[in-house]
């Protein structure tokens, strides 16, 4: 009974032990900073978090091409002209690099904005450029970047709709040589706002990389006080 009791003891003490082991290794795996996770859903897990709990807006943020060889809903478009601008589509990255005359090139979604009307949004993508506004594209107002658009109904009783915001490469970097670098813009969203255009453009000599793309919605935008500026 004794050698019984001695030999539940000591494997008591192993299972305990194993158990120990495994506890002890596991915070090796979450520390990770690219998980396979982010693969699937587009984002690194070492980023700083978005400004909202909320799930990406944005659709297709690896940039994975469907079975007809489509990138939907992203669509490019270019200035007209010959073509003029290589694109690629490599491990959730979408690489732009100018090739010809024409100046500029752009990749863009529209989503409908039903729901976001009156709140913030904060866009966030990671930026990576080797770019210049030399030669020809010097009177373009050159840059590499974020671009987006909000349409919405000057008169509540018309639909016809106008473009009410505009932002194109107002951040940093916008031109030059730059390592992957997080560019963050807070969009406060008009009440009468029906559509958005979002994504993003080369304006500029060299070539734009672009990965990790996110539309968050941060809750309701600031309401300004009477009389402030």
């Amino acid at each position: 009974m004794r050698q019984r009791l001695t030999t539940s003891v000591l494997c008591a003490a192993l299972v305990s032990g194993l158990l120990a082991a495994c506890s002890e290794s596991g915070p090796e795996t979450v520390s990770n900073p690219t998980p396979a996770s982010s693969a699937e859903t587009g984002v690194s897990m070492d980023r700083p978090a978005p400004c909202g709990p909320g799930p990406n807006l944005l659709e297709n943020p690896t940039f994975t091409l469907n079975e007809a060889g489509f990138l939907l809903p992203w669509k490019t478009a270019q200035h007209a002209g010959q073509a003029s601008f290589e694109t690629r589509y490599e491990a959730g990255v979408f690489t732009v690099e100018r090739t010809g005359p024409e100046h500029w090139l752009t990749l863009t979604q529209t989503l409908q904005l039903d729901e976001q009307r009156g709140r913030r949004l904060e866009l966030r993508v990671d930026l990576e450029m080797d770019t210049n506004g030399e030669g020809d594209m010097a009177k373009y107002d050159p840059g590499a970047g974020l671009v987006y658009r909000i349409w919405g109904r000057p008169f509540p009783n018309l639909t016809v709709t106008r473009q009410v915001v505009e932002d194109t490469f107002q951040h940093e970097p916008r031109l030059g040589k730059h390592d992957w670098t997080l560019v963050r813009k807070f969009i406060d969203v008009p009440e009468n706002a029906t559509r958005m255009q979002v994504g993003f453009s080369l304006r500029a000599n060299g070539r734009l990389s672009v990965r990790y793309p996110e539309l968050h919605d941060c809750g309701p935008a600031p309401v300004e006080a009477p009389g402030s500026e």
